[in-house]
């Protein structure tokens, strides 16, 4: 799943108030890699180091690389997100 893909299908205006988690853990931090971004998680969620989408997005646009080929991936397992659900704030990644 690609980060072009993810941002087209929100309706929010505000990409900031979205935050990222992986299943129930919120994202706290994240890498590039190549053509990826490595998203890092952890329980328990601390509410100030949450990574919106909107961070995301600002680090994506630093790689220089088109987001239509940038996939999400979470770091500790080197797996590729393969779905995604909103609920309320929250983007929520799972395999």
């Amino acid at each position: 799943m690609n980060l072009e893909e993810i941002i087209k299908s929100t309706e929010a205006v505000d990409l900031s108030s979205i935050y990222i988690y992986k299943d129930d853990k919120c994202v706290w931090d994240y890498k590039g890699g190549l053509n990826t971004i490595q998203l890092i998680s952890d329980e328990p969620c601390i509410e100030d180091e949450k990574v919106s989408l909107q961070e995301l997005l600002d680090f994506a646009n630093d790689l220089e690389v088109p987001i239509n080929i940038l996939n999400l991936e979470c770091e500790d397992e080197r797996k590729q997100f393969s779905s995604y659900l909103w609920l309320e704030n929250k983007l929520i990644l799972s395999f």
